[in-house]
């Protein structure tokens, strides 16, 4: 019995295929489709190269800002310091939880270390924080990104990064960072 594939993806010994008829808007707004240079028998890392000449980003390296934005608000229009701390905390939590069971599944991983150290140091400095302003601005720089570089992610740094992603947007996007 055939397993039925995820809609638009078909495997050829082990390649992921990516059909260009396919209607997938990226975060330019470009349809993948419409980007010269793509076929349907183009494996699908190579199907970006198209993309990046043409100064799109296949990936999410760099950050997708309105969903961090709107959570940098909500920290600014918070009533008390106390609802900002917890708005300021509440995702880089699940952030902490998914790095703890990702260094379960890759214990020597260094990076996944000090990740969770730089969560602690912002748990820290949220806590001790005087104004909501203060709170907002050590999140942008937590959330912002450290280099312009593109990031290669170990398996165990993958690994955390999908739990975080399931767990929610930002807390995928914190990981996304963190582990850059």
């Amino acid at each position: 019995m055939a397993i039925p594939m995820l809609v638009g993806l078909a495997a050829t010994k082990g390649t992921a295929r990516v059909p260009s008829r396919e209607r997938l808007p990226t975060r330019s707004g470009v349809e993948l489709a419409d980007i010269p240079g793509r076929n349907e028998s183009t494996p699908a890392p190579i199907a970006w190269l198209p993309m990046r000449k043409a100064g799109l980003d296949p990936c999410l390296c760099g950050l997708e800002s309105t969903e961090v934005d709107a959570l940098e608000a909500r920290i600014l229009d918070a009533s008390t310091l106390d609802e900002a701390r917890l708005i300021a905390t509440r995702d880089t939590q699940l952030a902490y939880r998914v790095l703890k069971r990702a260094r379960v599944l890759a214990p020597s991983a260094a990076s996944l270390r000090a990740a969770a150290a730089r969560l602690d140091d912002y748990h820290g400095i949220v806590g001790r924080a005087s104004s909501r302003a203060e709170i907002a601005t050590s999140f942008h720089h937590l959330t912002s990104p450290r280099t312009a570089a593109d990031c290669d992610y170990s398996t165990g740094e993958m690994i955390a990064i999908v739990l975080g992603f399931i767990l929610g947007i930002i807390p995928g996007l914190i990981l996304l960072v963190l582990l850059c």
